[in-house]
């Protein structure tokens, strides 16, 4: 019987376990939407145009899609900047490849329920950012 329990427990405990860093990576596929940035502890909200979000989009091939608004005309996108590439994520550092775009590389502070939290240093000072997967 005790053979038994523990064979019980065992299977248990590896069925309830993920392999570490696969949950993060799971959640980190999403369209996030720029929220603030954190510099020198101000916060700066973002500022979207009117017409549409600017976001990042991570998907499972390790593609990700970056969409900034350049210009707008009421509800009407005028100009748009797209753009794509590939990320690879070793722990929390996800190092993002934009084309055209020198490497961005990036801390994952925390991903919970629908906000993303990344760190970055800049000139020796570390900023934040966050942002929401909820347009």
């Amino acid at each position: 019987m005790k053979n038994l329990l523990s064979l019980f427990l065992t299977v248990m405990l590896f069925a309830s376990c993920e392999p570490e860093g696969s949950s993060k990576q799971s959640k980190l596929y999403a369209r996030w939407y720029n929220v603030a940035t954190i510099q020198n502890s101000v916060t700066t909200p973002y500022e979207h145009k009117p017409c549409a979000k600017d976001y990042l989009d991570f998907n499972s091939s390790d593609v990700v899609r970056s969409y900034k608004v350049i210009e707008c005309d009421g509800s009407q996108v005028n100009a748009v900047n797209k753009k794509s590439g590939v990320y690879t994520k070793e722990g929390r550092v996800v190092t993002i490849k934009l084309d055209g775009e020198p490497d961005w590389v990036v801390n994952v502070e925390s991903i919970k329920d629908s906000i993303l939290t990344i760190s970055e240093t800049v000139n020796g000072k570390e900023v934040i950012h966050t942002y929401t997967s909820v347009p």
